[in-house]
């Protein structure tokens, strides 16, 4: 059984992700992982990785500077 307490550090901890994102990532989580999931691979499944979130910055911020030209 999870205590109030524990649900209520997964809220705060997830509060800034719609509920169908924490949903869906959890029905997978739960299918694939050998324990509970905590709060960060949660995140992460969301988010992906560091270097995903990485890649992805960069390839926007060069099709800002492509479409809008240098701010020099």
């Amino acid at each position: 059984k999870v205590s109030d307490e524990l649900v209520e550090v997964y809220f705060l901890g997830l509060q800034d992700f719609a509920i169908e994102e924490i949903e869906a990532v959890c029905q997978k989580l739960l299918q694939i992982a050998k324990f509970f999931p905590r709060i960060p691979e949660i995140r992460e499944a969301i988010e992906g990785d560091p270097e995903s979130r990485g890649l992805l910055a960069w390839e926007t911020a060069l099709k800002a500077a492509f479409d809008y030209g240098s701010y020099a």
